[in-house]
Formats: C-alpha cells, structure tokens, sequence
C-alpha cells in the first residue's frame, strides 16, 4: 500500500451483512503516531474549506498490506488453548488476507473467551482491515480494558490511533461537502456527533470553533478553544493559539498580520506604528507578545529603559513560532520528505530574521544529526540543541536529541560549537 493510497477515502457505506457504518477507504499504517506541527489557518479570505488532518497526523512510512506491527507474532507466540487454537487460525487465515472468513473465526474465539484481550484486539485488527473505522474503534478501546500483555497493549493503542486517524480524514471529507453547500449547521452537527466518540480530537475540536466562529457564535468559539486546551500537546500549541488570535483579533487582523510581517522583515519601528493602530487589543497576550517583541527589536537598551511592554520567555518564544510560522512549516515539509539539507537551509535562513526561536534551534540541530553529520556536526548540533532550551515547550523532545547527540558522538562531545 503506497502513501497516497493510504490518504484516500471515499464515500461511507452501509454494510448490508453486518449494518455497521463502513469508511470504503484503506487502514492508515500503524506506524505514524506522532503528530506534526499544524499549517497556518485559512485567513478570512479564504472562500473554501482547509482539511487540516493530513497536516496534523504525520505520514507513515510506505508498508505491505496486513503489516499490523507484530501483533500476529506476538500472539502466535502464546501459549494455546482452544481460544489461542482460534486464534493462530485466524491469523493464518489473515495472512492470506481473507479478512471477512478471518473474523469469524476471531468471533469464535471470543466466544470460547470473552476476556481474551488478544481476540478482541484481532477483532478490532479485521474491522479496521473492512474499513469499519467505528466499530473497530469500540472494539480496541473495549481490548486494552482486558490486555495484560504490555507489547500487545501498545500495539492495541497503535491501531486505535490509526482508526481515530481514518475516522477523523473521513468526517473531514463529509464536512468539505456540507461546507461548499454553505451548510453550516449541519457540518457543526457532523463535527459534534464525530467528537462524541474522540472527544479529545484537536483536529476536530479546532474545525468545531471555526464553524462556530464563522457563523458569528464567537463566545460557543472560545468555549471550545478552552476544551482544546485541556487536550494540546506540544505540537498542538500552535495551532490553538493560532486560531485564539483569529477570535481575538477580529477586524484588526490584517494590521496585526502587517505587523508580524514587518518583524519579519526586521522593521520594529512599522511593526509598532501598525500595533498602534489596534489599541482595541491591548491586554490580549499574542498582541502584546508581538508589540513587546518589537519594542525589544527597536531598542538594544529596552530592558534597561523598563519597558512596559516585557513578556515572559514561554509568551516570547511563542510570539517568535508565530514570526516563523513559514519556515518552520517549510522545514518540518523538508524533514518529513527526508531532504535534511533543504531544511537546514531553511532554518539558517530562519535564524537570519531571528536567532532566538527555541523551535528552529531545535529543527536545525534535528536535521543536522539526521543528515550523516561528522565530529564538527555533531558539536554544531550538541550547542544548538542547548540553546533550544530556552523553548520550555520542547524540554522532553530536548532531552531525547540530546541522548542521540551524545550517543552518537561516543558521549566524548565537549566544547560547543557556534553558528548556525
């Protein structure tokens, strides 16, 4: 199954055989867990639906069909009694990727032990291969209750989060309809329905606030920007305070928008004589990130001078992802595509506006380690890694890169190196 197999879904259909919803699409891998970085949302202009899941959920690897990540060894390697006995028979009939006659043995399994964490995991393993998404989803979250086994717990989760993905691609492909019929209401009822089964989905809770957003209903908006926040990892940050600047600022986006471009063009003093025209914002903490950033830019001596306008380091670093949205997205593209050089090109080009961001540092010391680096690399990347820091968001995926760092130069790398 190639990658762009694995991204497309089509209409959902009734299974006459079973009445179950079925998503007539394939099973995304089970290896693409982690998520990524989300594009900038669609500006007020933008006339069309954006689907934001392909952004959100990182591409898999290309992988043969059935590849389930181990589970069939795992469990083959068990001891058996009539349900195992079932077991290794469904999994040979699998194997041969005979999945509906697969599942009915699986059924008798179940059957011969209803609290075999393991037949319920395979289960779920042949309706995700069917495309019932939902259902399979019901299935594994009902097979990691009675697992015992770590391996085969961590795998259940694996293609939990791969029918999770499928589901939310395909009410994404549902909502596109309903968008481009100006139906509303009725693409605020798809979303809501679908967050009933995944109430912690970002990705749907963000289309759910813009929906309400775009039919004026700013204060349903930011109830649902408040639940998301209860939910946002690291590489979610972004995205939710992207879409709180789109509730916040209103008509004034556009000169707020001029302005982060003038930072980008390093003129503090344009980007302060445009914040000065949205009064209206003061108090919000993305406007006054920007405005003391640019406060900081204009004078060397603003903090000595007592400048009202100071931000904490967690509001300024993330003011600066804001300012480098675009090569961070264009670097993150380059990673994922494995052109590392591409993207420390990127980021260099990145430090050239801003040297601080904690989240290009961090890129740029990533790349660089994944790009065969050599002794003079390695020490490039140890003192990138470590100005990173200043990023607090990224403290655990820090640690992590600096562990590689470290291994890979025989933990004998010492004195840092400069530049970018």
């Amino acid at each position: 199954m190639t990658d762009e197999e694995s991204t497309k879904y089509r209409k959902r259909v009734v299974d006459e055989s079973r009445a179950l919803t079925r998503d007539d699409a394939p099973l995304p891998s089970a290896g693409g867990l982690a998520f990524e970085k989300m594009d900038d949302l669609p500006t007020e202009a933008d006339a069309g639906f954006t689907p934001i899941a392909d952004r959100f959920f990182q591409q898999a690897a290309s992988e043969p069909e059935f590849d389930d990540g181990g589970l069939t060894q795992l469990l083959a390697e068990q001891a058996g009694n009539r349900s195992r006995d079932l077991l290794a028979k469904a999994q040979s009939i699998l194997s041969n990727r005979q999945v509906r006659p697969a599942l009915l043995v699986v059924e008798e399994a179940i059957s011969a032990d209803p609290s075999s964490g393991e037949a319920w995991t395979l289960k779920g393993r042949c309706l995700a291969e069917l495309q019932l998404h939902q259902a399979a989803l019901r299935v594994f979250r009902h097979a990691r209750v009675l697992i015992s086994d770590h391996q085969v717990r961590i795998l259940c989760l694996k293609l939990e989060a791969d029918c999770a993905r499928a589901l939310t691609r395909a009410t994404e492909e549902q909502l596109a309809v309903l968008f481009a019929k100006g139906q509303i209401k009725q693409a605020s009822k798809l979303v809501s329905e679908a967050l009933q089964l995944q109430p912690s989905n970002i990705v749907l809770l963000y289309h759910l606030a813009n929906l309400h957003l775009r039919s004026s209903e700013i204060d349903a908006a930011r109830r649902i920007i408040e639940e998301a926040r209860r939910h946002v990892g690291r590489d979610s940050l972004d995205l939710i305070a992207e879409l709180q600047r789109k509730i916040d600022f209103g008509a004034l986006a556009s000169s707020v928008e001029e302005a982060r471009v003038a930072l980008r063009q390093r003129d503090p003093a344009r980007a302060l004589r445009l914040l000065a025209s949205c009064k209206a914002l003061e108090g919000n903490e993305h406007y006054e990130g920007l405005r003391a950033h640019a406060e900081k830019k204009r004078s060397a001596f603003s903090q000595l001078l007592g400048s009202k306008h100071s931000v904490d380091a967690s509001l300024e670093q993330q003011t600066l992802r804001w300012i480098l949205a675009e090569e961070i997205k264009d670097a993150d593209g380059a990673m994922r595509a494995g052109d590392y050089r591409k993207a420390k090109d990127i980021l260099k080009s990145a430090a050239t506006i801003d040297p601080d961001c904690g989240a290009v540092l961090y890129r740029h010391a990533a790349a660089i380690i994944a790009d065969r680096p050599d002794k003079d690399d390695l020490k490039l990347a140890e003192s990138l890694a470590a100005r990173s820091r200043c990023d607090a968001s990224y403290s655990e995926a820090i640690d992590d890169l600096a562990r590689r760092i470290a291994d890979m130069g025989g933990g004998r790398l010492s004195a840092p190196a400069t530049g970018m």
